[in-house]
């Protein structure tokens, strides 16, 4: 990683927040109907710092519960950005790729945060050479 890129993996999670958002609009696909989606934005914050991520929680459930589908992320709170994105990882099975994916999603945007930088700017940077399977635009 350049040494210019330096995001702070050590920062504590200090405080964890979720936000639930409804959608009302229906989507029709080939395997199924969407008439509801519940979105859910999460804030994970440290050091005045925050990172966010997103996800949808679930589709055509408008009763789901909030608190009981976020209370894993309790599990981050008092760890480093380090020890969270691997519990995150550990956790892939248990809590699903929804939950996970929201997970990293705000952990690797407050490390970026904490550093000062995108989130993106560090990701590209720690990869010495593109994989074969990569593309660039």
């Amino acid at each position: 990683m350049s040494d210019r890129i330096k995001p702070r993996l050590n920062e504590i999670v200090e405080q964890i927040e979720l936000f639930r958002y409804d959608v009302d609009v229906p989507r029709h696909y080939s395997w199924g109907n969407w008439d509801s989606r519940q979105i859910g934005f999460i804030r994970i914050a440290s050091g005045g710092h925050s990172g966010w991520g997103e996800n949808r929680i679930t589709s055509n459930d408008k009763h789901v519960d909030i608190v009981k589908w976020a209370s894993c992320f309790a599990e981050l709170k008092g760890r480093t950005i380090t020890e969270a994105l691997d519990l995150v990882a550990d956790r892939l099975k248990v809590w699903g790729t929804l939950r996970c994916e929201m997970a990293e999603m705000a952990l690797l945007d407050l490390a970026g945060n904490c550093g000062g930088y995108r989130q993106w700017t560090f990701l590209i940077s720690a990869a010495s050479t593109p994989s074969p399977d990569s593309i660039a635009f």
